[in-house]
């Protein structure tokens, strides 16, 4: 169907119509000066009436395309509308989507800071345990020298005592 519907073939074949039916009329006045040939009135009658009769018909006919016509602008409006709101929930989706992936990549690198310090702070506790494991070692090896020494003055002085009393 044509959009304007003054220029829809319809519209055409009804002006068409028109100018033959007044192109007839024009004849007919021009044959009634000539009686010679004048056409009899019952078929000039059914002329009239099988031009009204398609003039119905068309003008039916273009009433029902306007109505059809209608319907396609109030489906057409009622797509635009559907489609007008389809799309603005796309947009809040994609929106959310952003957000949430925001959302997530500052989850990891809070995520990676902290294993990081974890594992700094794991560094640093394995480096005191060792330094303490090295002291504790160095303090037992001192302990042992001086019970060691404390042994052997105290053997000394157990040998001298001996030897004094002997």
């Amino acid at each position: 169907r044509e959009p304007n519907l003054e220029e829809s073939e319809v519209a055409q074949l009804i002006r068409q119509s028109l100018e033959a039916d007044r192109a007839r009329i024009v004849s007919d006045e021009g044959e009634e000066s000539q009686p010679e040939e004048s056409e009899p009135p019952t078929a000039r009658s059914m002329d009239e009436s099988e031009i009204r009769a398609k003039i119905a018909a068309l003008e039916l006919e273009l009433e029902m395309s306007q109505k059809k016509a209608d319907q396609m602008h109030e489906v057409l409006d009622s797509t635009k509308s559907h489609y007008d709101q389809l799309e603005k929930k796309y947009d809040q989706a994609n929106q959310l989507l952003r957000n949430y992936q925001e959302r997530e990549k500052e989850l990891l690198s809070r995520e990676e800071n902290h294993v990081e310090q974890l594992r700094d702070k794991d560094a640093h506790y394995s480096h005191l345990v060792a330094q303490l494991k090295e002291r504790i070692e160095e303090l037992e090896a001192k302990l042992e020298e001086m019970d060691q020494r404390r042994q052997s003055i105290a053997n000394n002085e157990l040998t001298e005592l001996r030897d004094k009393l002997k």
